[in-house]
């Protein structure tokens, strides 16, 4: 299939400016991705993702923070769950894919060190049980786009595509660009050949499927145990959040007040990417990363 040269130099940039750790998961290894100086910010992708659900996101935060993007198990390049995710029991699946990602960050972390959390859709539900198992190291959990609220939703506005019935790459590339723009952007027009290629990418490494957990209180049964603070950011046209947004702050404020809960307009799903500088932003403020940046100043 063809690819826009630039979006594939752009991902091998990224890739070079990483140190690469593996970490115990079944009979291979979890594999993160560092980069960056600053305190310690755990980072999980979404379903069928990557690190590269985040690419437009690293080189900004990694100013602020080391970076351990993890690729989640069953996905990416990390091997398999030693326990087959099921859907039968979707919070004891997602819990030990925490407990692997927790042995992961007992390896790459100092002992009793705290850190933040990151987590997108999918990875925001294993957030919240990661940060569940590591209370007291977990300073802070940053959410976004986090569905399993055990809240209605409309559902998609029609049906994936499956590439393996695409006839040729162009058929291959359009099946693609629609399931972005049904699950991941608000905007079809801002998909771009990044996109669909860091989409190609992830899509084609992904073994676990998550897509019903949506639907579920999943998130909710771990954000009811935690004690530290924890925020949420949600694209406007976040497909698993409509038709009411709000009814999603309500509910964290609920449960922590004084929540930071924000809404980007115009982006969907994929915030972090189709509205990349004003979730930069708006990320960093949540993480504190803007206090982080006052203190270096005074310093200097």
């Amino acid at each position: 299939m063809h690819i826009d040269k630039s979006a594939i130099a752009f991902e091998a940039a990224l890739l070079d400016e990483a140190l690469v750790h593996h970490t115990p998961c079944g009979d291979g290894h979890m594999v993160w991705h560092q980069w960056g100086e600053g305190p310690p910010l755990i980072v999980l992708h979404g379903g069928s993702g990557s690190w590269r659900h985040w690419a437009l996101n690293i080189r900004f935060l990694a100013q602020y923070y080391t970076l351990y993007v993890g690729d989640l198990p069953g996905l990416g390049d990390s091997a398999d769950p030693p326990i087959p995710f099921s859907v039968d029991d979707f919070p004891g699946s997602v819990d030990h894919l925490a407990e692997i990602t927790c042995v992961g960050i007992e390896r790459l972390l100092p002992l009793g060190s705290s850190f933040k959390i990151l987590g997108f859709s999918f990875g925001s539900i294993t957030g919240g049980y990661v940060a569940a198992r590591m209370q007291d190291r977990t300073e802070h959990l940053a959410l976004v786009g986090p569905a399993s609220l055990g809240l209605p939703w409309g559902g998609l506005k029609g049906h994936r595509k499956s590439p393996k019935y695409a006839k040729n790459e162009t058929e291959l590339k359009e099946f693609h660009r629609h399931n972005l723009h049904l699950v991941m952007f608000g905007d079809s027009a801002n998909i771009d050949d990044l996109a669909l290629h860091l989409q190609i990418q992830c899509v084609t490494r992904a073994r676990l499927r998550s897509h019903r957990i949506s639907g579920t209180d999943t998130l909710l049964q771990a954000l009811n145990r935690l004690e530290m603070p924890f925020s949420a950011l949600w694209g406007a046209e976040d497909i698993y959040s409509l038709p009411n947004i709000e009814s999603r702050s309500v509910l964290m404020r609920k449960i922590r007040p004084g929540a930071d809960c924000r809404i980007i307009d115009g982006a969907g799903h994929w915030v972090m990417y189709e509205a990349a500088d004003e979730f930069n932003a708006t990320i960093l403020e949540q993480l504190g990363g803007t206090e982080l940046d006052k203190a270096d100043k005074a310093v200097s």
